[in-house]
């Protein structure tokens, strides 16, 4: 695959934070992901939520995600079983949704 090509925001989001020596940095996958969105700019943001979509609509949902997430994307994360995957990308889809709706409009209420 090459996720680096069809999907370049989302290479660099992954790759770039949850890569082979996260665990140097950050005491899991969900805080590196956290410290990719404080990084981001809410238009990088908003091209990563793109590429996000397609990836899952054409790859994730249709296959054992674990391959594309680890060899495509360079995510160092053991994922035991194909769950285990599915769970990191339901993480990683709560943290963007959080990260672009606006404060005022969270948890439903709006101000």
């Amino acid at each position: 695959m090459q996720a680096e090509k069809r999907w370049p925001n989302l290479y660099q989001f992954l790759g770039g934070y949850v890569h082979q020596n996260w665990d140097d940095f950050y005491s899991s996958p969900e805080e590196a992901i956290d410290h990719a969105i404080s990084e981001f700019t809410s238009e990088m943001l908003s091209a990563v939520i793109l590429e996000w979509s397609a990836w899952k609509q054409g790859i994730a949902k249709k296959t054992d995600p674990r391959k594309s997430l680890n060899d495509g994307f360079g995510v160092n994360v053991f994922f035991r079983f194909p769950n285990d995957a599915r769970k990191f990308m339901k993480m990683i889809d709560e943290k963007l949704d959080v990260a672009t709706t606006p404060p005022n409009q969270r948890d439903g209420i709006s101000k």
